[in-house]
Protein backbone atom coordinates (compact mmCIF):
# COMPACT_ATOMS: atom_id res chain seq x y z
CA UNK A 1 0.00 0.00 0.00
CA UNK A 2 1.43 3.38 -0.99
CA UNK A 3 0.82 6.26 1.41
CA UNK A 4 1.92 9.87 1.54
CA UNK A 5 4.55 8.87 4.08
CA UNK A 6 6.20 6.34 1.77
CA UNK A 7 9.55 7.07 0.11
CA UNK A 8 10.85 5.13 -2.87
CA UNK A 9 14.25 5.07 -4.53
CA UNK A 10 14.79 3.52 -7.96
CA UNK A 11 18.23 2.54 -9.20
CA UNK A 12 19.28 0.09 -11.90
CA UNK A 13 22.46 -0.76 -9.88
CA UNK A 14 24.45 -1.10 -13.09
CA UNK A 15 27.82 -0.56 -11.38
CA UNK A 16 27.14 -3.22 -8.77
CA UNK A 17 25.61 -5.70 -11.21
CA UNK A 18 28.62 -5.44 -13.52
CA UNK A 19 30.74 -6.87 -10.71
CA UNK A 20 28.53 -9.95 -10.36
CA UNK A 21 30.12 -12.77 -12.40
CA UNK A 22 28.16 -14.76 -14.96
CA UNK A 23 29.29 -18.01 -13.36
CA UNK A 24 31.27 -19.51 -10.47
CA UNK A 25 33.51 -22.57 -10.10
CA UNK A 26 35.00 -22.27 -13.59
CA UNK A 27 31.61 -22.10 -15.24
CA UNK A 28 29.98 -25.01 -13.41
CA UNK A 29 27.52 -22.75 -11.53
CA UNK A 30 25.65 -20.21 -13.63
CA UNK A 31 24.52 -17.07 -11.80
CA UNK A 32 20.80 -16.31 -11.90
CA UNK A 33 19.82 -13.59 -9.43
CA UNK A 34 16.81 -14.36 -7.25
CA UNK A 35 16.46 -11.84 -4.37
CA UNK A 36 17.70 -8.43 -3.25
CA UNK A 37 17.74 -6.37 -0.05
CA UNK A 38 19.10 -2.89 0.66
CA UNK A 39 20.11 -1.20 3.92
CA UNK A 40 21.90 2.07 4.54
CA UNK A 41 25.24 0.23 4.69
CA UNK A 42 24.93 -2.75 2.33
CA UNK A 43 23.23 -4.14 -0.76
CA UNK A 44 22.83 -7.91 -0.85
CA UNK A 45 21.77 -10.00 -3.83
CA UNK A 46 21.02 -13.73 -3.69
CA UNK A 47 21.15 -16.25 -6.52
CA UNK A 48 19.64 -19.54 -7.66
CA UNK A 49 22.98 -21.32 -7.20
CA UNK A 50 23.14 -20.24 -3.55
CA UNK A 51 25.81 -17.54 -3.75
CA UNK A 52 25.32 -14.15 -2.07
CA UNK A 53 26.86 -10.92 -3.32
CA UNK A 54 27.42 -8.13 -0.79
CA UNK A 55 28.13 -4.54 -1.73
CA UNK A 56 29.48 -2.25 0.99
CA UNK A 57 27.91 1.16 0.35
CA UNK A 58 30.25 2.94 2.79
CA UNK A 59 33.46 1.57 1.28
CA UNK A 60 31.99 1.53 -2.25
CA UNK A 61 33.25 -1.95 -2.97
CA UNK A 62 32.02 -5.53 -3.24
CA UNK A 63 33.21 -8.49 -1.26
CA UNK A 64 33.82 -11.99 -2.54
CA UNK A 65 30.75 -14.18 -3.17
CA UNK A 66 29.51 -15.70 0.07
CA UNK A 67 28.47 -19.37 -0.08
CA UNK A 68 26.50 -20.42 3.00
CA UNK A 69 25.08 -23.65 1.54
CA UNK A 70 25.97 -25.44 -1.65
CA UNK A 71 23.40 -25.32 -4.47
CA UNK A 72 20.48 -24.18 -2.31
CA UNK A 73 18.69 -21.30 -4.03
CA UNK A 74 18.24 -18.05 -2.12
CA UNK A 75 14.48 -17.47 -2.00
CA UNK A 76 14.25 -14.62 0.53
CA UNK A 77 16.65 -12.26 2.23
CA UNK A 78 16.65 -9.09 4.32
CA UNK A 79 19.30 -6.76 5.69
CA UNK A 80 18.93 -4.90 8.97
CA UNK A 81 21.01 -1.91 10.08
CA UNK A 82 21.13 0.62 12.89
CA UNK A 83 23.93 2.87 14.15
CA UNK A 84 26.02 0.00 15.51
CA UNK A 85 25.03 -3.27 13.85
CA UNK A 86 24.37 -4.90 10.49
CA UNK A 87 22.39 -8.13 10.28
CA UNK A 88 21.55 -10.36 7.34
CA UNK A 89 18.86 -13.06 7.16
CA UNK A 90 18.73 -15.50 4.24
CA UNK A 91 16.01 -18.04 3.46
CA UNK A 92 16.68 -20.94 1.11
CA UNK A 93 14.79 -23.42 -1.03
CA UNK A 94 15.63 -26.23 1.43
CA UNK A 95 13.96 -24.40 4.33
CA UNK A 96 17.26 -23.41 5.91
CA UNK A 97 17.44 -19.94 7.48
CA UNK A 98 20.87 -18.34 7.77
CA UNK A 99 21.46 -15.42 10.18
CA UNK A 100 24.60 -13.28 10.22
CA UNK A 101 25.86 -10.35 12.28
CA UNK A 102 28.38 -8.64 10.01
CA UNK A 103 31.56 -6.92 11.22
CA UNK A 104 31.49 -3.20 12.02
CA UNK A 105 33.57 -0.68 13.97
CA UNK A 106 32.29 -2.13 17.24
CA UNK A 107 31.89 -5.76 16.14
CA UNK A 108 35.09 -7.23 14.73
CA UNK A 109 34.09 -10.86 14.27
CA UNK A 110 31.33 -12.38 12.14
CA UNK A 111 28.63 -14.08 14.22
CA UNK A 112 26.20 -16.45 12.60
CA UNK A 113 23.55 -19.09 13.12
CA UNK A 114 22.09 -21.70 10.77
CA UNK A 115 18.52 -22.78 11.52
CA UNK A 116 17.91 -25.90 9.43
CA UNK A 117 15.16 -27.67 11.39
CA UNK A 118 12.27 -25.18 11.75
CA UNK A 119 11.24 -25.17 8.06
CA UNK A 120 12.92 -28.36 6.90
CA UNK A 121 12.11 -29.17 3.27
CA UNK A 122 9.86 -26.12 2.75
CA UNK A 123 10.83 -23.17 0.54
CA UNK A 124 11.26 -19.97 2.57
CA UNK A 125 9.00 -17.23 1.18
CA UNK A 126 9.57 -14.36 3.66
CA UNK A 127 12.19 -13.23 6.18
CA UNK A 128 11.57 -9.99 8.08
CA UNK A 129 13.43 -8.29 10.93
CA UNK A 130 11.57 -6.43 13.66
CA UNK A 131 12.46 -2.70 13.83
CA UNK A 132 14.64 -3.24 16.91
CA UNK A 133 16.50 -6.15 15.28
CA UNK A 134 15.77 -8.49 18.18
CA UNK A 135 13.38 -10.80 16.33
CA UNK A 136 13.29 -12.36 12.87
CA UNK A 137 10.05 -13.65 11.39
CA UNK A 138 10.28 -16.42 8.79
CA UNK A 139 7.56 -17.95 6.62
CA UNK A 140 7.55 -20.86 4.19
CA UNK A 141 5.56 -22.12 1.24
CA UNK A 142 3.53 -24.49 3.43
CA UNK A 143 2.14 -21.50 5.37
CA UNK A 144 4.13 -21.95 8.58
CA UNK A 145 5.45 -18.82 10.34
CA UNK A 146 8.19 -18.90 12.98
CA UNK A 147 9.57 -16.09 15.16
CA UNK A 148 13.26 -16.30 16.07
CA UNK A 149 14.38 -14.19 19.03
CA UNK A 150 17.97 -13.32 18.18
CA UNK A 151 20.83 -12.55 20.59
CA UNK A 152 24.11 -12.68 18.69
CA UNK A 153 26.13 -11.48 21.71
CA UNK A 154 25.18 -14.52 23.80
CA UNK A 155 24.61 -16.86 20.85
CA UNK A 156 20.98 -17.44 21.81
CA UNK A 157 18.35 -18.12 19.11
CA UNK A 158 14.90 -19.02 20.43
CA UNK A 159 12.30 -20.26 17.92
CA UNK A 160 8.60 -19.60 18.59
CA UNK A 161 5.73 -21.07 16.59
CA UNK A 162 3.41 -18.34 15.27
CA UNK A 163 0.96 -19.82 12.78
CA UNK A 164 0.33 -22.46 10.14
CA UNK A 165 -2.10 -21.44 7.38
CA UNK A 166 -1.43 -24.57 5.22
CA UNK A 167 -1.11 -22.34 2.13
CA UNK A 168 1.80 -20.07 1.15
CA UNK A 169 2.39 -16.80 2.99
CA UNK A 170 2.36 -14.01 0.40
CA UNK A 171 3.54 -11.07 2.52
CA UNK A 172 4.57 -10.33 6.08
CA UNK A 173 5.27 -7.07 7.93
CA UNK A 174 5.85 -6.20 11.57
CA UNK A 175 6.50 -3.60 14.24
CA UNK A 176 8.12 -4.43 17.57
CA UNK A 177 4.65 -5.09 19.00
CA UNK A 178 2.60 -6.40 16.09
CA UNK A 179 2.84 -8.81 13.18
CA UNK A 180 0.58 -8.80 10.13
CA UNK A 181 0.73 -11.35 7.32
CA UNK A 182 -1.43 -12.55 4.50
CA UNK A 183 -2.04 -15.48 2.19
CA UNK A 184 -3.69 -15.08 -1.20
CA UNK A 185 -7.13 -14.56 0.35
CA UNK A 186 -6.88 -13.64 4.07
CA UNK A 187 -4.86 -11.67 6.61
CA UNK A 188 -4.07 -12.03 10.32
CA UNK A 189 -2.92 -9.44 12.87
CA UNK A 190 -0.89 -10.91 15.75
CA UNK A 191 0.30 -9.45 19.04
CA UNK A 192 4.03 -10.12 18.97
CA UNK A 193 4.76 -10.53 22.69
CA UNK A 194 2.22 -13.26 23.40
CA UNK A 195 1.68 -14.47 19.81
CA UNK A 196 -2.02 -13.73 20.20
CA UNK A 197 -4.43 -13.33 17.28
CA UNK A 198 -5.99 -9.85 17.43
CA UNK A 199 -7.84 -9.62 14.12
CA UNK A 200 -8.27 -11.47 10.86
CA UNK A 201 -10.11 -10.85 7.64
CA UNK A 202 -10.53 -11.62 3.97
CA UNK A 203 -8.54 -9.95 1.20
CA UNK A 204 -10.23 -8.58 -1.88
CA UNK A 205 -8.75 -9.42 -5.28
CA UNK A 206 -5.32 -7.77 -5.74
CA UNK A 207 -5.53 -6.12 -2.30
CA UNK A 208 -2.18 -5.66 -0.52
CA UNK A 209 -1.31 -5.40 3.16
Amino acid sequence: MITNASEFYLDTCNGFLQEVPESLENGRSQIQLSAISVSKNFICIGSECGALFLYNRNLNRTVKPLRTNECEAVTALELYANEDINYLAVGRSSGTVFLMCMPSEKIRKIRQSIQDEIHRGQIITCVHWSPDGKRLYTADISGQIIAIDVDFDNELYSCIYVSDKTIPIRDLKCSNDLLIFCTANEWDLIEAKNIKLLKSGKLEDDQEL
